[in-house]
Protein backbone atom coordinates (compact mmCIF):
# COMPACT_ATOMS: atom_id res chain seq x y z
CA UNK A 1 0.00 0.00 0.00
CA UNK A 2 2.36 2.10 1.36
CA UNK A 3 4.84 1.92 -2.42
CA UNK A 4 1.37 3.06 -4.04
CA UNK A 5 1.13 6.09 -2.24
CA UNK A 6 0.87 9.27 -5.12
CA UNK A 7 2.66 12.25 -3.72
CA UNK A 8 1.92 15.73 -4.78
CA UNK A 9 5.28 17.96 -4.09
CA UNK A 10 4.72 21.98 -3.86
CA UNK A 11 7.39 24.39 -3.00
CA UNK A 12 10.55 26.17 -4.03
CA UNK A 13 13.55 24.03 -2.81
CA UNK A 14 14.43 21.40 -4.47
CA UNK A 15 16.29 19.09 -1.91
CA UNK A 16 13.21 17.34 -0.35
CA UNK A 17 11.85 16.56 -4.15
CA UNK A 18 15.65 15.04 -4.99
CA UNK A 19 15.49 12.79 -1.99
CA UNK A 20 11.76 11.32 -2.74
CA UNK A 21 12.98 10.77 -6.61
CA UNK A 22 16.16 8.96 -4.80
CA UNK A 23 13.70 7.24 -2.78
CA UNK A 24 11.75 6.16 -6.03
CA UNK A 25 8.54 7.30 -4.53
CA UNK A 26 5.37 8.02 -7.23
CA UNK A 27 5.51 11.96 -7.55
CA UNK A 28 2.62 12.40 -9.51
CA UNK A 29 3.34 16.22 -9.74
CA UNK A 30 5.69 19.12 -8.88
CA UNK A 31 4.25 22.41 -8.81
CA UNK A 32 6.96 24.96 -8.79
CA UNK A 33 7.13 28.17 -7.66
CA UNK A 34 8.17 30.40 -10.74
CA UNK A 35 11.86 30.92 -10.65
CA UNK A 36 12.42 29.29 -8.12
CA UNK A 37 15.28 26.47 -6.95
CA UNK A 38 13.32 24.07 -7.72
CA UNK A 39 11.61 25.36 -10.88
CA UNK A 40 15.29 26.01 -12.02
CA UNK A 41 16.28 22.05 -10.95
CA UNK A 42 13.56 20.49 -12.31
CA UNK A 43 13.85 22.07 -15.69
CA UNK A 44 17.49 21.11 -15.83
CA UNK A 45 16.74 17.63 -15.57
CA UNK A 46 14.15 17.33 -17.56
CA UNK A 47 11.08 16.86 -15.21
CA UNK A 48 7.67 18.10 -16.11
CA UNK A 49 6.13 20.79 -13.61
CA UNK A 50 3.59 23.30 -13.10
CA UNK A 51 4.70 26.72 -13.02
CA UNK A 52 3.02 28.27 -9.64
CA UNK A 53 2.43 32.27 -9.75
CA UNK A 54 -0.33 32.58 -7.54
CA UNK A 55 -2.47 31.30 -4.56
CA UNK A 56 -5.06 31.08 -6.96
CA UNK A 57 -3.25 29.05 -9.38
CA UNK A 58 -1.89 26.58 -6.88
CA UNK A 59 -5.51 26.05 -5.14
CA UNK A 60 -7.09 25.22 -8.40
CA UNK A 61 -3.81 22.42 -9.50
CA UNK A 62 -4.55 20.80 -6.01
CA UNK A 63 -8.31 20.64 -6.28
CA UNK A 64 -8.16 18.98 -9.81
CA UNK A 65 -4.88 16.57 -8.69
CA UNK A 66 -5.57 13.17 -7.82
CA UNK A 67 -2.39 12.22 -5.04
CA UNK A 68 -1.83 10.85 -1.48
CA UNK A 69 0.02 13.09 0.53
CA UNK A 70 1.08 16.66 -0.46
CA UNK A 71 4.60 17.55 0.41
CA UNK A 72 5.09 21.25 1.09
CA UNK A 73 8.84 22.76 0.95
CA UNK A 74 9.06 26.27 0.75
CA UNK A 75 5.49 26.84 -0.38
CA UNK A 76 4.80 31.06 0.27
CA UNK A 77 1.09 29.92 0.32
CA UNK A 78 -0.85 29.59 3.11
CA UNK A 79 -3.28 26.77 2.36
CA UNK A 80 -6.74 26.35 3.84
CA UNK A 81 -6.07 22.97 4.33
CA UNK A 82 -9.49 21.85 6.15
CA UNK A 83 -11.13 22.89 2.95
CA UNK A 84 -8.77 21.30 0.54
CA UNK A 85 -8.29 18.01 2.38
CA UNK A 86 -10.39 15.11 0.93
CA UNK A 87 -10.40 11.86 3.25
CA UNK A 88 -7.38 9.99 3.24
CA UNK A 89 -5.42 12.83 2.46
CA UNK A 90 -2.00 14.14 4.12
CA UNK A 91 -0.72 17.88 3.81
CA UNK A 92 2.60 17.49 5.29
CA UNK A 93 5.02 20.68 5.38
CA UNK A 94 9.00 21.12 5.97
CA UNK A 95 9.82 23.76 8.13
CA UNK A 96 13.66 24.86 8.54
CA UNK A 97 13.53 24.77 12.33
CA UNK A 98 13.09 22.62 15.31
CA UNK A 99 9.15 23.91 15.68
CA UNK A 100 7.46 25.32 17.68
CA UNK A 101 10.49 27.40 17.93
CA UNK A 102 10.90 29.59 15.36
CA UNK A 103 8.37 29.58 13.17
CA UNK A 104 7.72 32.45 10.49
CA UNK A 105 9.65 32.97 7.09
CA UNK A 106 13.30 33.31 8.14
CA UNK A 107 14.07 31.11 11.18
CA UNK A 108 17.75 30.80 9.84
CA UNK A 109 18.10 34.38 10.58
CA UNK A 110 16.45 33.75 13.99
CA UNK A 111 18.26 30.99 14.95
CA UNK A 112 21.71 32.95 14.82
CA UNK A 113 20.38 36.34 15.70
CA UNK A 114 18.76 34.66 19.25
CA UNK A 115 21.15 31.97 18.92
CA UNK A 116 18.69 29.39 19.06
CA UNK A 117 19.14 25.47 18.08
CA UNK A 118 18.54 25.32 14.36
CA UNK A 119 17.34 22.18 12.37
CA UNK A 120 13.91 20.63 10.53
CA UNK A 121 10.85 19.74 10.93
CA UNK A 122 8.46 17.48 8.71
CA UNK A 123 4.88 18.39 10.59
CA UNK A 124 1.10 17.72 9.57
CA UNK A 125 0.03 20.88 7.73
CA UNK A 126 -3.32 22.71 9.06
CA UNK A 127 -5.32 26.25 8.59
CA UNK A 128 -2.06 27.85 10.72
CA UNK A 129 1.57 29.03 9.97
CA UNK A 130 3.85 26.46 10.82
CA UNK A 131 1.25 24.77 13.70
CA UNK A 132 0.50 21.18 12.85
CA UNK A 133 1.76 18.60 15.09
CA UNK A 134 5.24 17.24 14.40
CA UNK A 135 6.45 14.04 12.55
CA UNK A 136 9.88 14.30 13.00
CA UNK A 137 12.66 16.60 13.87
CA UNK A 138 16.80 16.72 12.29
CA UNK A 139 18.92 19.17 14.72
CA UNK A 140 21.48 20.74 12.36
CA UNK A 141 25.02 21.37 14.34
CA UNK A 142 25.48 25.57 13.98
CA UNK A 143 29.40 25.71 14.65
CA UNK A 144 29.91 29.67 15.90
CA UNK A 145 32.18 29.82 12.15
CA UNK A 146 30.12 28.57 10.21
CA UNK A 147 28.56 31.53 7.31
CA UNK A 148 24.95 31.72 6.46
CA UNK A 149 24.82 30.68 3.57
CA UNK A 150 25.97 27.31 4.64
CA UNK A 151 23.91 26.92 7.06
CA UNK A 152 20.97 27.51 5.01
CA UNK A 153 22.12 24.62 2.84
CA UNK A 154 22.46 22.26 5.86
CA UNK A 155 19.17 22.77 7.39
CA UNK A 156 17.61 22.90 3.99
CA UNK A 157 19.54 19.29 3.65
CA UNK A 158 18.05 18.41 7.04
CA UNK A 159 14.41 18.93 5.87
CA UNK A 160 15.15 15.83 3.27
CA UNK A 161 16.01 13.61 6.45
CA UNK A 162 12.87 14.86 8.12
CA UNK A 163 10.83 13.82 5.82
CA UNK A 164 12.41 10.69 5.00
CA UNK A 165 12.46 9.75 8.39
CA UNK A 166 8.30 10.77 8.52
CA UNK A 167 7.59 8.22 5.56
CA UNK A 168 9.48 5.30 7.43
CA UNK A 169 7.16 5.67 10.30
CA UNK A 170 4.58 6.25 7.85
CA UNK A 171 3.83 9.91 9.08
CA UNK A 172 2.44 8.83 12.40
CA UNK A 173 2.92 12.26 15.04
CA UNK A 174 5.99 12.22 17.15
CA UNK A 175 5.59 11.14 20.87
CA UNK A 176 7.24 14.05 22.17
CA UNK A 177 6.12 17.54 23.41
CA UNK A 178 4.00 19.20 21.16
CA UNK A 179 4.51 22.28 23.33
CA UNK A 180 7.64 24.83 24.15
CA UNK A 181 7.41 27.74 26.49
CA UNK A 182 9.24 30.94 25.29
CA UNK A 183 9.70 29.68 21.73
CA UNK A 184 9.90 32.70 18.96
CA UNK A 185 8.05 33.44 15.96
CA UNK A 186 10.08 35.43 13.38
CA UNK A 187 10.26 37.19 10.40
CA UNK A 188 13.27 39.51 9.43
CA UNK A 189 12.56 42.67 9.97
CA UNK A 190 14.50 46.05 8.60
CA UNK A 191 15.52 47.37 12.14
CA UNK A 192 16.84 43.71 13.18
CA UNK A 193 19.48 44.18 10.29
CA UNK A 194 20.31 48.13 11.70
CA UNK A 195 23.44 48.52 14.03
CA UNK A 196 23.69 50.92 16.08
CA UNK A 197 25.57 52.58 18.91
CA UNK A 198 23.36 51.55 21.69
CA UNK A 199 24.13 47.35 20.79
CA UNK A 200 26.50 45.66 22.55
CA UNK A 201 29.54 43.64 20.94
CA UNK A 202 27.64 40.52 21.25
CA UNK A 203 24.50 41.78 19.86
CA UNK A 204 26.30 43.28 16.70
CA UNK A 205 28.67 40.30 15.95
CA UNK A 206 24.91 38.08 16.28
CA UNK A 207 23.44 40.87 13.50
CA UNK A 208 26.69 40.26 11.11
CA UNK A 209 26.18 36.77 11.27
CA UNK A 210 22.84 36.51 10.91
CA UNK A 211 22.57 38.53 7.94
CA UNK A 212 25.91 38.17 5.69
CA UNK A 213 24.12 36.68 2.56
CA UNK A 214 23.60 39.42 -0.50
CA UNK A 215 20.27 41.43 -0.11
CA UNK A 216 20.49 41.03 3.98
CA UNK A 217 23.61 42.89 4.96
CA UNK A 218 23.13 44.50 8.64
CA UNK A 219 24.22 48.17 8.18
CA UNK A 220 25.56 50.94 10.95
CA UNK A 221 23.32 53.42 11.94
CA UNK A 222 25.01 56.97 12.18
CA UNK A 223 23.66 59.84 14.33
CA UNK A 224 24.49 63.33 14.47
CA UNK A 225 22.71 66.15 15.82
CA UNK A 226 21.67 67.39 11.87
CA UNK A 227 21.08 64.17 10.40
CA UNK A 228 20.98 60.24 10.32
CA UNK A 229 22.59 58.11 7.58
CA UNK A 230 23.50 54.69 7.59
CA UNK A 231 26.36 52.86 6.24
Amino acid sequence: MKEKQKFFFVGARFYCAERMLEMHLNVVKFAAVENSFLANELKKRKIDYVPISSKKDLLELIEKTDFDVLVSEGCPYILPVTELKKENQLFINLHPSLLPDLKGRSPVNGSILFDRPIGATCHLMDDGIDTGAIISQVPVCKHPDLPLDLLYQLVFMAEADAFEEAYHKNFEVSEQSQTQENYLYYSRKREDQLITGEDSLDLIFRKVKAFQVEGQYATIELRSEEHTSEL
